[in-house]
């Protein structure tokens, strides 16, 4: 089992492990939170799957509860930066609730996520946590029954194949949203879902494409 070191030694100091391996949940300000941390914190052990990792904790965290734990989960950061530990018994009432809360969360996901656990039924993810899932990989499928086909660079790159026209655009995040630029054409911004290996892209007009997940660059684009 693979522990993050940024949350779990205050939690330890209770009694209750913090943050571990996830399965998948919507995006909201826990999800946002926990994956600027991780992306920021170079001296603890990363996760194999950091959306996956938030989104598991996100999802069991009730939404009433959710700006204090973003704030528990600040507080503890900001002392381990200072070289120390979150002091509990300084936190808020809700703060302290929010804190229990997580460590009920994270027991969840380590079970759910142990070695011969059965496994779970895939659970929609949605706005920043699915992009997660997308960066570095490959989405294909049909659009106007031409096969289609994305890679999403982490430099905000993506290389569009349609048929064999090899296109080369930029993306970027806005407000949740993906949104998508290429030469000579306007900008075009998408929610977008992934659950399991399907993926699908909304646009304002609620129009969409579903899509499959391919890992890495396998079409070599």
């Amino acid at each position: 089992m693979v522990a993050l070191n940024r949350w779990a030694t205050a939690a330890a100091a209770a009694g209750v492990l913090l943050f571990a391996l996830p399965t998948a949940a919507l995006a909201n300000e826990v999800t946002d939170y926990c994956l600027t941390s991780i992306k920021n914190d170079k001296s603890s052990p990363q996760p194999p799957d950091p959306a996956r990792f938030c989104g598991c904790v996100a999802e069991k965290v009730p939404a009433a509860d959710r700006p204090a734990a973003v704030a528990v989960m600040k507080a503890s950061d900001e002392a381990k930066t200072r070289g120390g530990s979150l002091d509990a018994t300084k936190l808020t009432a809700a703060e302290l609730k929010a804190y229990e809360g997580l460590g009920v969360a994270v027991i969840g996901c380590l079970t759910a996520m142990a070695p011969g656990a059965p496994a779970a039924t895939p659970t929609k993810v949605s706005g920043m946590a699915a992009w997660a899932l997308l960066v570095g990989n490959t989405v294909t499928g049909k659009v106007d029954g031409k096969e289609y086909v994305d890679f999403y660079m982490e430099n905000g790159t993506v290389k569009t194949l349609l048929e064999s026209d090899l296109s080369t655009g930029k993306w970027s995040l806005e407000g949740g949203k993906v949104c998508f630029v290429y030469p000579k054409e306007g900008k075009e911004c998408y929610a977008v879902e992934v659950s399991g290996d399907d993926v699908s892209f909304t646009d304002k007009s609620g129009s969409g494409m579903r899509m499959k997940l391919l890992k890495g660059n396998p079409k070599n684009l």
